[in-house]
């Protein structure tokens, strides 16, 4: 974990920041946590993905977990999905590159099956699940201050592991409702340093030592799902979803003790990382009986309680004479507003042969920035997303001689680019020339995503 609290330093002593800067950089990276980012970002999978997330009304593969509970009882059979990403963000703030946005890349693997019940209960519960790992750590972050120029709601999303799992259930043949969570468990651990550093009275050593804390999480999630064959003749194609999510946040916690030749210096830092809005749904899609789906999708993300992940510094030193000055670092409100997101995607049948069946998919998404002009001193430079996405799926009927049509085994390859438009800001008069984004603060970029995977399918073609 890189994290980069902002320190202010009176011009007598340069101890406490020292030991505070060695201390942070080397907390311990945190194991096992879970976030919502990566699949808010790309999708649990390479089809959703290709169709730009217009996924809601949809939800009939092994993603369907995650992208709306309810769908997953659509069908009986069982699905499952393995599969590999690699996201590349060429992010430029301040006419230079954000390394922060080198290439990640993952695994990722989702199921959904139908509970064996019996009697009335046959068939009318099923279970979800979708996971997503890193390939080279659980977690990965950076916490730079707000003045630093940064790409908020990108950076982090692909380095944490994510998990969902859900149910679903029909209690109308019409109608189909799941519930779901994202979710972690309660994390710790510590770290003791004794560096020696220089003060006015010579070299002090200090045992540093350092707590940190990640809080249990259970970000729930509702969704509906409508048939409309089962509703009205009239909507003989047509499916309908909803889908409501519930914010989900990382709050890091770090309280910090430095001896000082005995005398305690005592610092809280707190942070709230990974945060995804709390975000409805509303979908529809109109299906091509088995040949494909048209499907478009409308969300509104509430992220005018988004709160700023920079580092919030609480001091509390007891020490009479000291030639240190320590400054609480305050909660910067961002100022982030509602977004609406529309999103549109198809998925068709272009060939039907007797080996193998192949198909395009498709889509465009449009993900207004939430985030104020920064005429102010932070500078969180994310612009408004184009998300443009394109794929292939070929499915198997016979495979080295032999009937597969049972379990549809097909392979899916989805490539999805994210064009961040520009932003341009005039910082006002009264921010401090130190400000980096001062006189003027600009960014832009291109998020490239590539994703493949293998799913099979048991249901009847």
């Amino acid at each position: 974990m890189n994290l980069r609290p902002f320190l202010r330093r009176s011009s007598h002593a340069r101890v406490a920041a020292r030991v505070v800067a060695l201390a942070l950089i080397a907390a311990v990276a945190l194991p096992h946590a879970a976030s919502a980012t990566n699949f808010r970002l790309f999708g649990p999978g390479p089809r959703y993905a290709a169709m730009a997330g217009a996924f809601t009304a949809v939800a009939d593969d092994f993603t369907g977990a995650y992208a709306n509970t309810a769908g997953i009882i659509q069908k009986t059979s069982t699905r499952v999905g393995v599969g590999y990403q690699y996201a590349y963000m060429d992010l430029t703030a301040q006419g230079e590159a954000d390394e922060n946005g080198a290439g990640t890349d993952g695994l990722y693997l989702g199921f959904v099956f139908t509970l064996p019940f019996i009697d009335w209960l046959k068939d009318r519960v099923a279970f979800g699940y979708n996971y997503f790992q890193p390939v080279d750590y659980i977690l990965s972050l950076q916490v730079p201050a707000a003045t630093t120029p940064q790409f908020v709601l990108l950076e982090q999303y692909p380095r944490a592991n994510i998990m969902h799992a859900g149910f679903a259930t029909d209690p109308l043949p019409w109608f189909l409702v799941g519930f779901g969570a994202t979710f972690n468990a309660d994390l710790g651990g510590g770290l003791d340093l004794k560096p020696g550093i220089r003060s006015l009275n010579g070299v002090a050593s200090i045992l540093t030592t350092v707590d940190q804390e990640s809080k249990a999480l259970f970000s729930p999630d509702v969704g509906a799902f409508v048939k409309g064959n089962e509703l009205s003749s009239s909507l003989e194609n047509w499916t309908f979803g909803f889908t409501w999510r519930y914010r989900y946040q990382l709050d890091l916690q770090i309280p910090l003790t430095i001896l000082l030749s005995g005398i305690p210096l005592k610092l809280d830092f707190t942070s709230t990382l990974l945060y995804t809005p709390e975000t409805y749904t509303l979908g529809t899609a109109y299906h091509f009986g088995s040949d494909g789906v048209i499907a478009f999708d409308l969300a509104y993300n509430r992220y005018s309680n988004f709160k700023s992940p920079s580092l919030v510094i609480d001091t509390d030193i007891d020490i009479p004479i000291l030639p240190l000055e320590l400054k609480s670092g305050p909660a910067i409100d961002p100022h982030f507003s509602d977004t609406w997101t529309p999103r549109i995607g198809a998925d068709y049948r272009v060939y039907a042969g007797e080996s193998v069946d192949l198909w395009l998919r498709g889509g465009y998404s449009f993900d207004p920035s939430p985030a104020p002009k920064q005429t102010r001193t932070t500078n969180f430079v994310d612009g408004d997303k184009h998300i443009l996405g394109i794929g292939t799926g070929i499915t198997a009927k016979t495979l080295f001689g032999t009937d597969v049509s049972k379990s549809n085994p097909t392979f899916n390859l989805t490539f999805q680019t994210q064009l961040l438009s520009k932003t341009r800001a005039v910082k006002d008069a009264d921010v401090p020339p130190s400000n980096p984004g001062q006189p003027v603060i600009t960014g832009d970029g291109v998020v490239y995503y590539l994703g493949a995977a293998i799913s099979a399918d048991t249901s009847v073609p």
